[in-house]
């Protein structure tokens, strides 16, 4: 058993085979650390993706290249949601097992499956939105800025 460096964690792996996971113990030390991050710190609820941000500059995009675009993220988020969901399936007939532990990650799984869910519905509204509001109006050099409203 060895603890990995800078951490909390020990692991009895010390280098890659094929096929094979590396497997982590939790010290004391470690499992204490972990709860009280758990209770006593506040949750960052920031959230960075860049495809929305992309999706501050869809004006730039031409039609067709923007409709693309959204077309493969639609299919990369309704992919990673179904992969998910899979996964989720085999966690529910206990094919991990039914730890505590698997119990959590099963949890943490649905977040991801409703999350890119969510995010292939809004790459759906988004490619149709884009084409009636966004078709007739080339992408040209930026004009005044404007707030959220659209107005001056």
């Amino acid at each position: 058993m060895r603890r990995e460096p800078h951490s909390d964690v020990t692991s009895p792996w010390n280098g890659p085979v094929p096929g094979q996971r590396k497997a982590y113990r939790i010290t004391d030390a470690g499992l204490t650390e972990v709860r009280r991050w758990l209770t006593d710190d506040e949750v960052d609820h920031t959230l960075r993706m860049e495809p929305l941000l992309r999706s501050v500059f869809f004006w730039l995009m031409k039609p067709a290249d923007l409709a693309a675009h959204l077309e493969r993220e639609r299919q990369y988020y309704s992919g990673t949601a179904a992969a998910m969901r899979t996964y989720a399936g085999a966690k529910d007939r206990g094919e991990f097992g039914t730890s505590e532990q698997t119990r959590s990650l099963r949890i943490a799984a649905e977040a991801g499956i409703r999350l890119f869910e969510a995010l292939a519905e809004w790459a759906s509204w988004a490619e149709q939105y884009a084409a009636e509001h966004l078709a007739d109006h080339p992408a040209g050099p930026p004009g005044p800025r404007t707030g959220m409203t659209g107005q001056t």
